[in-house]
This record gives structure tokens, C-alpha cells and sequence, in this order.
């Protein structure tokens, strides 16, 4: 997740400079999440349009610019 969240805040990316504000987990949250697209990709024949997280978070902003107008 910080990966993910370094990479937004990276200005080339967003063009937003942000503060990042670190808690402790909340009441609730798990201590760690693990995910894999391996079984919506074998049930749905699905891929991904990308697989570089720089792509994905652009896409992602786009997409949220977008849905703002």
C-alpha cells in the first residue's frame, strides 16, 4: 500500500503534491491483505489493460478527473 501511495504522491504522476499522514491501524483493519487476480482472471478470462503500476494509477487519476466534470 505505501507503494501505491508514493507513487500517487510522486508529482510526475498526480501533478498534486500531497501531505501523507501515517496512523496506526484502526479497530477492525486487518494486519495485512494479500490479493491475487488469479481466480477472477480463470473465471472470466479476464487480463488487465496494465500491469505497471505507474500505468495504473495514470488510468486511475484519469479516470477520477473524468467522473469530477
Amino acid at each position: 500500500m505505501r507503494q501505491v501511495v508514493e507513487r500517487v504522491k510522486a508529482k510526475a504522476i498526480s501533478g498534486v503534491d500531497f501531505p501523507v499522514i501515517n496512523g496506526d491501524r484502526r479497530d477492525g483493519d486487518p494486519a495485512s491483505v494479500t490479493a491475487s487476480i488469479q481466480k477472477i482472471k480463470k473465471m472470466l478470462s479476464w487480463q488487465p489493460k496494465y500491469n505497471n503500476l505507474d500505468a495504473i494509477i495514470s488510468s486511475a487519476l484519469a479516470w477520477e478527473k473524468r467522473k469530477l466534470k
